[in-house]
């Protein structure tokens, strides 16, 4: 913005720095205006809101859990089985531990947790997130447990929706039949680290953006893994694509040829590629912002970049390889979420390089000195994600304060997002947490109580 005011009413010119600008708001806000005009009809009770409470006939609950604390183990699996006991006539937990055959003591000891909360658990020494997911659902249908609704849950996510609704909220949408997913309104918990506060601040920003104006056109673009539900029929025979999905991506090396194609099996990515199934049957999906989570993330910034990674590669590479679908290409609104997300980060790391360049071998050719144009730049661009940030700054004033580290970490992963355009490759590893992507041999899924015998 700093560059823009220089640009427009000091040398009255017209630039690329002025017109990258005005795309980069134009793409911003109408997400912030549909947004606005999302929770404001939420708040006046329009939209799914009309629909009254309701209990559902079954619902089936899956989650996997790898080395998770115990004390928010307790909590998360408390609150879901009080919500599905109000809410549910027949529910099911199944609780798969990964892992198990590196940490037989830890996961021992939050399988007994879980056992206390009614759940059926399974250990196995499978690391991937699909195939212990696809396991365990193959398993509720052999036993007649996969109730009309399937939800997901990551273990380290604490529902806080008051008076045990978390469950009656997620059923909420699906009182409309073309309703076939349903996401929470997400958080961090315990934002008490600098770190945490800036990503509870992204959070909050993507409900009160992106995921509340694809919830006006029932196109909400990725249903997060960390608490969703979709209706059990639209997953119970296509478990098995989800494990066995293979990309062909390039690698590259420093000899002739240089690059080469490879077949890798996908890993990350798994809630958007369930989401892209929910879409393909021509499901609506849409947030319940009244379904409240929080997540724990850790405090060091090198994971948080490892999980970033992991994110900018499935979601850019996912709708990459489906836009060629007919039938994604009519979701107006994931199309254009995805692809100007794309076109924000070419033009964040296009104006980062540009600055620097500028301000090694652009003096000479500068309309005031250097400094001064550095002043102007860094007080445009605070100026800049202040006003995109009013959702949230409105109500947390004090993270004001975090505003210039915000937007250089912003800023940074966008690098991380520009790297991820060119190693879609590791869509093949989780990557942000150790023993992920080890090899295992010939994978098990066992009950808890053979497992607990065996060892």
């Amino acid at each position: 913005m700093g560059q823009t005011y220089i640009d427009l009413y000091i040398r009255h010119e017209v630039t690329l720095f002025v017109v990258l600008f005005f795309i980069a708001t134009m793409i911003m806000l109408p997400r912030q205006l549909l947004g606005v005009y999302f929770h404001h009809q939420i708040r006046r009770g329009k939209l799914f809101m009309q629909h009254p409470l309701t209990r559902a006939t079954g619902v089936t609950l899956f989650e996997p859990i790898y080395l998770e604390d115990p004390e928010v183990l307790h909590e998360a699996l408390a609150a879901l089985r009080a919500s599905l006991e109000k809410w549910a006539d027949k529910y099911a937990i199944i609780c798969i531990v990964d892992a198990a055959d590196v940490y037989p003591k830890e996961g021992g000891a939050l399988a007994e947790i879980a056992e206390q909360y009614g759940a059926h658990v399974f250990m196995t020494n499978a690391r991937s997130k699909r195939k212990n997911l696809r396991n365990a659902v193959e398993w509720a249908k052999k036993h007649g447990v996969l109730y009309e609704f399937s939800a997901f849950h990551d273990s380290d996510t604490v529902p806080t929706t008051p008076d045990h609704n978390i469950i009656g909220e997620l059923l909420r949408p699906f009182v409309d039949e073309r309703v076939g997913g349903v996401t929470t309104a997400q958080r961090i918990r315990n934002p008490n680290h600098w770190l945490l506060r800036i990503l509870d601040w992204l959070e909050d920003a993507r409900i009160g953006g992106s995921m509340a104006a694809g919830s006006l056109f029932g196109q909400v673009g990725c249903l997060p893994g960390r608490l969703y539900m979709v209706r059990s029929c639209i997953i119970a025979d296509w478990m098995d694509e989800l494990v066995e999905e293979y990309w062909k991506v390039p690698t590259y090396s420093f000899k002739w040829p240089f690059v080469s194609i490879a077949r890798v099996q996908a890993h990350a990515g798994d809630d958007r590629r369930m989401t892209l199934r929910v879409e393909e049957l021509g499901y609506r999906t849409v947030m319940n912002p009244r379904a409240t989570v929080e997540t724990t993330l850790p405090k060091k910034l090198r994971q948080i970049n490892r999980i970033f990674r992991r994110w900018a590669t499935s979601s850019q590479w996912l709708t990459f390889r489906y836009t060629g679908k007919s039938w994604f290409r009519r979701l107006g609104f994931v199309m254009y979420q995805y692809y100007t997300d794309l076109l924000l980060t070419l033009i964040s790391v296009f104006l980062v390089v540009r600055m620097g360049y500028l301000a090694i071998w652009g003096e000479a050719g500068l309309a005031m000195p250097l400094w001064m144009l550095l002043a102007y730049s860094v007080a445009g661009v605070l100026l800049t994600f202040t006003v995109r940030q009013l959702w949230h700054l409105l109500r947390y004033p004090s993270r004001l304060l975090l505003l210039p580290v915000f937007v250089v970490l912003v800023t940074f992963w966008q690098f991380i997002r520009f790297q991820a355009l060119f190693t879609p490759g590791r869509i093949s590893v989780w990557g942000s947490r150790k023993g992920a992507d080890l090899e295992k041999g010939k994978v098990w899924f066992r009950p808890f109580e053979k497992f607990r015998k065996s060892t």
